[in-house]
């Protein structure tokens, strides 16, 4: 019934659709029978009907919407990619650390057990602790 309304038959039998006219939705009981928030903000006249012109609207607010949160989805993708960047350089600092640490504790360790068979002799050479012989190096 609606569809025969829009359409109009001309002379030459081509079609031409007209504009829907789109009225409100039944009000629910509960809301007073007025129309609701989101419509009434559509509703550039006030006049209680969304047309042509301000369903239009409605459909660039949606796609602006939903262009804005892809933006943000995107957005929130590099950022996860730049922390995940981070995260791996924290990881080689840290590792590279650890191997520093270890060098370190490796070259004392060294050092304490070359010491441990010398001694400072008399005339302030290093002798071996064994046989007292001065050392060469």
């Amino acid at each position: 019934d609606l569809v025969l309304r829009q359409l109009r038959w001309r002379r030459n039998s081509t079609a031409a659709f007209s504009p829907p006219v789109l009225s409100p939705p039944p009000s629910p009981p509960e809301s007073g029978g007025g129309p609701s928030a989101v419509m009434t903000s559509f509703d550039d006249n006030n006049d209680g009907v969304i047309d042509a012109k301000e369903a239009v609207d409605v459909a660039e607010d949606i796609a602006k919407k939903m262009a804005a949160e892809r933006e943000a989805q995107k957005e929130a993708t590099r950022e996860r990619k730049i922390s995940q960047v981070f995260r791996r350089f924290a990881l080689v600092l840290v590792l590279a650390l650890l191997a520093s640490v270890g060098v370190n504790a490796g070259l004392t360790a060294a050092v304490v057990y070359a010491v441990k068979d010398t001694e400072v002799g008399d005339g302030g050479l290093l002798v071996s602790s064994d046989t007292g012989d001065v050392l060469k190096v």
